[in-house]
C-alpha cells in the first residue's frame, strides 16, 4: 500500500469518527479528542488536514447525490433516488402535522 493509500484509510477512519460524533451529538469535547489525536499521529499536519476535509467533504455530497459521484459517468443510482424521495415524504408528512398543530 502506497503512502498516499495509507493516509487515505487514515483520513477515512477519522472523518467517520467525527461524523459519528455529530451523528449523536456527542459535543466538542469528543471533536476535541479526535482532532488531538489526529494531529498528534500527523508527521504534516496541513497537508493531512486538507485531505481530512476533501475526504469529509466526499463524504457529505455523496448521500446527498442521485449518482455515484465515484463513477466517471456518473451514474445514477436507485437506491439514492429512493432513499432522498422517502426523506422528502417523510418531511412533507411532519410539517403538514406542523402545520396542523399550529392551525390547531
Amino acid at each position: 500500500m502506497s503512502a498516499y493509500e495509507e493516509r487515505g484509510a487514515r483520513h477515512e477512519g477519522f472523518a467517520d469518527r467525527l461524523i459519528e460524533v455529530y451523528m449523536h451529538r456527542a459535543g466538542a469535547e469528543d471533536t476535541g479528542l479526535i482532532l488531538d489525536e489526529f494531529q498528534d499521529t500527523s508527521d504534516d499536519i496541513v497537508r493531512d488536514l486538507a485531505e481530512l476535509v476533501v475526504t469529509l467533504a466526499f463524504k457529505a455530497a455523496n448521500p446527498l447525490t442521485v449518482y455515484d459521484i465515484t463513477d466517471p459517468e456518473r451514474r445514477v443510482v436507485p437506491e439514492k433516488i429512493d432513499r432522498l424521495r422517502k426523506q422528502i415524504e417523510d418531511a412533507t408528512a411532519r410539517w403538514l402535522k406542523e402545520l396542523e398543530a399550529a392551525n390547531g
